[in-house]
């Protein structure tokens, strides 16, 4: 249902997917990836996702692929060789002389997609600052449980990635199986 939200005749939808806790948001992240051209960025909320995302990737897509890590500016040396770049949300934030290559490279590359993973979570100050604003992506998808932010701000949200795709709720998944 999610990826028929995204995949259409002529290409990609862009927007906000809203999916229960283990309803499958990574691993429908994880056929976006295997769909895409490489150069897709990932952004998570902590180290441990990061990790998490990368072992599911390594798990469940093709060989070959090359996936970089990247969750404090002394990473960055793997950046330019990697299909698939996973990092923090704070690493596009934080403005210190460690991330000033990543981020640089990171927004001034044109991304085949973005994913945001657990959107609604996205740091207040990247929302207000239009931290976001800059990534330029053909495919750029918000995956999330909670589509709502306590600071109401989503909608800012929804400006950089695109309207909401679709909203699946646990009852939907419980009636289909799945």
């Amino acid at each position: 249902m999610a990826l028929r939200a995204i995949c259409t005749p002529t290409g990609f939808k862009s927007g906000i997917l809203v999916v229960p806790c283990g309803g499958g948001k990574t691993l429908i992240g994880i056929l976006l990836c295997s769909l895409l051209p490489a150069k897709i960025l990932i952004l998570c909320h902590n180290c441990n996702s990061v990790l998490q995302w990368k072992a599911q990737l390594v798990r469940w897509t093709c060989p070959g692929r090359r996936i970089s890590t990247c969750t404090s500016g002394l990473q960055v040396e793997s950046l330019e060789q990697a299909d698939i770049v996973i990092m923090t949300y704070k690493m596009l934030s934080n403005r210190n002389a460690h991330n000033m290559y990543a981020q640089h490279w990171i927004t001034t590359h044109v991304w085949s997609g973005i994913i945001y993973d657990e959107v609604h979570g996205t740091p207040a100050d990247m929302v207000e600052e239009r931290v976001l604003q800059p990534l330029q992506g053909k495919v750029k998808i918000g995956a999330t449980a909670t589509p709502t932010r306590e600071d109401a701000k989503f909608s800012i949200v929804k400006e950089h990635i695109g309207p909401q795709l679709c909203n699946i709720s646990w009852m939907e998944l419980v009636r289909q199986k799945l």
